[in-house]
């Protein structure tokens, strides 16, 4: 597999960093079918390498792409992969319940982390639509010498200015959906169901 890495210096990639390579499962996802999957992790992309959520500090570093060859139970697939940052605490979920004692200060800083995360998203015209603590992932931050949360998985989100508030709204996961769900929804109801996810969590 070849990697393909940015040249542009918002690349926070160091020699010996550790990363984690993602790419569609599609013996998994066999609910979906293979453009599904594929648009889904192309739809990633397109978020994280956009200029202003790349350089965000709490939204996942994305450090390149690559095409590979995955065989399967159906035959043989060229899919995507990118390259991201490892998160070293795993996710949200994770973190919390290793974690025997975690400070109401630590909760704070978490939470304020994952709300400018989403409101860069929101600045920037896409709406997360899968919000939960499964996809923030809990790195170690050198500077500020404490755990910072940080938004991931974008594979569902929805840029504002394509999004068709005639048709039934499907992203998300259950229990993490909004009551609007499988509904049709303004561009202002996606981005108040994200919003209401960082008030109610």
């Amino acid at each position: 597999m070849s990697v393909r890495t940015s040249d542009d210096p918002s690349s926070r990639l160091t020699a010996g960093a550790e990363v984690a390579l993602k790419w569609p499962n599609l013996e998994r996802a066999r609910n979906l079918d293979e453009a599904e999957v594929i648009r889904s992790i192309t739809t990633e992309l397109s978020v994280i390498s956009h200029p202003r959520i790349r350089e965000h500090p709490r939204i996942l570093d994305v450090y390149g792409f690559a095409w590979d060859k995955q065989i399967i139970s159906s035959g043989e697939s060229i899919l995507p992969v990118i390259m991201v940052e490892y998160g070293e605490h795993g996710t949200l979920t994770e973190f919390l319940g290793r974690t025997q004692k975690v400070d109401l200060d630590t909760k704070l800083l978490l939470a304020s982390d994952i709300a400018h995360a989403v409101h860069a998203l929101h600045q920037n015209g896409i709406a997360h639509s899968d919000l939960k603590p499964g996809n923030i992932l809990v790195v170690h931050h050198d500077t500020d010498l404490r755990p910072v949360a940080k938004l991931s998985d974008f594979g569902l989100s929805i840029f504002l200015d394509q999004h068709d508030s005639t048709k039934p709204w499907t992203a998300g996961t259950p229990p993490w959906m909004a009551p609007e769900h499988m509904t049709p929804v303004t561009t202002e109801q996606l981005v108040k169901a994200d919003s209401e996810f960082r008030r109610s969590r």
